[in-house]
């Protein structure tokens, strides 16, 4: 009898596979745009692609353990929930550019 959840239910392995990617995504994003400090969005594209190649290798039998489940899960729990924090109390950084449109008090020539 197997007893890994990911196993027992595919579409958990999936869902779970299909967020650590867009994750990582969010997370390069978060990095390309210096929104959040740099630190914080390298350990969020850290932890998502650690989770990109552990979360199939568990749904497949490769990695057994209800530890090493934990262990891959902890950084991005870190990572969450410090971003959630960092978020709600710091908030991300205004861009530096330049806005394209007009200002509102210009008049449009007739």
């Amino acid at each position: 009898m197997v007893t890994s959840a990911a196993v027992d239910q595919p579409s958990v392995t999936v869902g779970a596979t299909v967020f650590a990617v867009g994750s990582t995504l969010y997370s390069y994003l978060f990095l390309r745009a210096r929104s959040i400090p740099t630190w914080l969005a390298r350990l969020g594209i850290l932890s998502s692609v650690l989770l990109v190649v552990t979360v199939p290798l568990a749904g497949l039998g490769l990695i057994k353990g209800a530890m090493a489940g934990f262990f891959t899960w902890l950084p991005m729990l870190v990572f969450e929930l410090t971003l959630a924090l960092w978020l709600l109390i710091k908030g991300v950084r205004p861009t530096s550019r330049p806005s394209r449109t007009r200002p509102l008090t210009e008049e449009v020539a007739t």
